[in-house]
């Protein structure tokens, strides 16, 4: 196997991190909610003039909310006691949690309010509230548009949905936006990713680029997925399953925003199956890197072990969500940040020793893995970020390892398809070898027997010839010997027809003519078959056994009219050229100019492909006729020059 030049490697390990980081910077930039230029809100307002919404149809809502903690108003409670509660302004995305009078807390319950200034024309707005991770109600002015879930204490209910409500606009009132939020139930609570705000066309526009994208990807993984769980069912390959596995669970883990826009599902369990899918890829990836990266056994088992207990607890954690505290909260979220980072190393630690020790097969996973470590790093160095129509740097990096193993798996089914085209081949002439040896062989013992017979018969012959001589009687003696003459000569079995001096091709074709008489199909045989060819006598036994096989079933898928084949070869000059003819019922598969199997599989002829490669091999050439009840086969084949 040929190994990588260490030079090679650095280079594009570095090249790897520049370009990871560039892709992860540049994302950051252009496809960043926090990022993008909007008006945004100031002291619980938002002024918007008509300018500003044509330049920026849709505005994320981030700063400058005004939030009431540990209160969930109804807007006649907003009206009566506002001035009376405490309150403080918040940017959604700063926190994950909702602020009391003790700081930051997972659990809790407040409403958030936003003043909107709007142009004095009739217009329709809209509002898109992706996924929020508690029960809320959501009032424009004094009325309320939708309620998710029941956020009220004594019946909560925790659901969650993405969202997008619209509402018309008249005069010059100012629009009250309330939402009433209340968590109990996940580590996650209140507004946690930004809103957007502005015309429908343009938050329409933007949901579709966005759900758009991931039905890109959610498609192609699934076909990915379909094609190698295919694979594992026919060939019981298991790498294949492994991976059908992986791309099971990166479809729950990324398909999130397509589940939350179709359906309001409960907290438990669907948070945490999505959560915990993002880690069972982690833990399939390094099983399946185990597998290639031939990883000694008790390395494969303590990383094996400590990925599958990493996923039973996050499961745990998250369906526990409940009962934890901010701290335990913030001290987990580092826990899993270090085990995000000790996972590529790992993987970057036995993707460098294949790389180096093997061959570059390995090289895409071992360069995934580098593109997964950054999008950790990066994911820590830039926490402020919301993409706007793709995914979250954690759901790239998981990507880049899904396609990477595909990648490998990919060209492993190939070469194992290939391996066991070849073997299916190999066993057909290994079986069609067998088959000419069983007749052969029962021939010789036919023809023992017979011999054994006429020797055993000739024993009482002489003795009746020794007693006529004795007897004197001539003319009964001249008669007995005729008789005993014509019936050593005659054929009853002990001789054979020979159909070449080749003994190879002439068992063959001894095999075939043997199967053509039990089917019925007419046979002619002509050969003269050289000894001086170019071809050995197992290619050229090859060919005419596939060729032969061929025109065996053409003739066996007949429905009427006579069957028949013939085989003749003849040498002119230095080639030789050999002929099979064969009748067919009139039907051909063909697909750019390639014959295709008859035996109901879409896939090229084994027997045709193959008798061309060797043909082709040998500086032969194969010429291929047909009409409509005859199929004809023409090759030539170079004779060895004289030396």
């Amino acid at each position: 196997m040929k190994k990588n030049s260490p030079f090679i490697r650095y280079i594009g390990i570095i090249l790897t991190i520049i370009l990871s980081s560039l892709f992860f910077i540049t994302i950051y930039s252009v496809d960043n909610k926090y990022t993008q230029s909007s008006v945004q809100p100031i002291d619980g307002m938002l002024i918007l003039t008509e300018d500003d919404l044509d330049n920026n149809p849709s505005n994320f809502l981030i700063r400058g909310w005004r939030f009431y903690p540990n209160v969930l108003l109804t807007p006649e409670q907003y009206n009566e006691n506002a001035s009376e509660l405490y309150s403080t302004y918040v940017s959604i995305g700063e926190n994950t949690g909702l602020t009391d009078e003790n700081g930051v807390a997972p659990h809790g319950y407040g409403t958030y309010v936003l003043t909107l200034v709007l142009p004095e024309k009739t217009e329709t707005y809209a509002l898109y509230l992706p996924e929020i991770y508690c029960a809320y109600r959501l009032y424009i002015d004094d009325e309320e548009i939708i309620s998710i879930g029941t956020p009220e204490k004594d019946n909560y209910n925790a659901v969650t949905a993405n969202r997008m409500i619209t509402f018309d606009h008249s005069g010059s009132n100012a629009v009250t936006v309330m939402l009433a939020v209340n968590n109990e139930s996940y580590i996650y609570g209140g507004m946690v990713y930004p809103p957007s705000f502005g015309t429908p066309v343009a938050l329409n526009y933007q949901r579709g680029i966005n759900l758009g994208l991931y039905l890109a990807v959610i498609s192609i993984v699934a076909f990915i997925m379909i094609f190698c769980l295919f694979f594992a069912i026919r060939h019981k390959h298991q790498n294949a399953v492994l991976y059908t596995l992986m791309c099971f669970f990166t479809i729950l883990f990324i398909g999130y925003p397509i589940l939350h826009t179709g359906f309001t599902l409960s907290v438990f369990p669907w948070y945490a199956i999505e959560t915990t899918s993002g880690y069972i890829v982690l833990f399939l990836t390094i099983l399946v890197n185990n597998r290639i990266c031939r990883v000694r056994h008790i390395t494969n088992v303590i990383s094996s072990a400590v990925s599958a207990a990493f996923c039973i607890l996050i499961f745990t954690y998250t369906m526990n969500a409940s009962f934890v505290s901010g701290v335990f909260i913030d001290l987990f979220s580092n826990i899993i940040s270090c085990y995000k980072l000790l996972t590529a190393g790992y993987l970057l630690i036995t993707g460098w020793h294949n790389t180096s020790e093997y061959n570059e097969i390995y090289r895409p996973l071992f360069y995934a893995s580098l593109f997964y470590a950054s999008s950790c790093v990066w994911d820590r160095i830039l926490p402020m970020y919301e993409p706007i129509y793709g995914g979250r740097f954690i759901e790239y990096g998981c990507l880049a390892l899904v396609l990477s193993i595909g990648f490998m798996l990919l060209k492993e089914i190939i070469q194992s398809y290939s391996y066991s085209m070849a073997f299916a081949e190999e066993k057909k002439q290994m079986t069609r070898q067998l088959a000419m040896q069983t007749e052969y062989s029962a021939q010789i013992k036919q023809q023992y027997e017979e011999k054994r017979r006429l020797i055993h018969d000739f024993r009482q012959h002489i003795r009746v010839i020794n007693s006529m001589v004795n007897s004197s009687d001539n003319n009964e003696l001249k008669q007995y010997l005729s008789e005993l003459s014509y019936e050593i000569t005659s054929d009853k079995g002990a001789q054979s027809i020979v159909f070449c001096e080749n003994t190879a091709v002439d068992a063959l074709i001894r095999y075939y003519a043997g199967i053509m008489d039990e089917k019925g199909i007419r046979s002619q045989f002509h050969l003269t078959i050289p000894k001086k060819l170019d071809i050995s006598d197992v290619e050229l036994c090859t060919v005419l056994g596939n060729l032969i096989e061929n025109a065996v079933e053409a003739c066996e898928n007949q429905n009427c009219g006579d069957k028949s084949v013939s085989v003749s070869s003849t040498v002119k000059g230095s080639h030789l050229f050999i002929v099979i003819r064969n009748t067919f019922n009139g039907e051909i598969r063909k697909f750019r100019n390639c014959f295709m199997s008859s035996k109901g599989i879409n896939r090229p002829g084994i027997g045709i492909s193959s008798s061309m490669k060797i043909i082709s091999n040998n500086s032969g050439s194969i010429n291929i006729t047909n009409n409509d009840s005859q199929f004809q086969v023409g090759i030539t084949l170079p004779l060895k020059s004289e030396t």
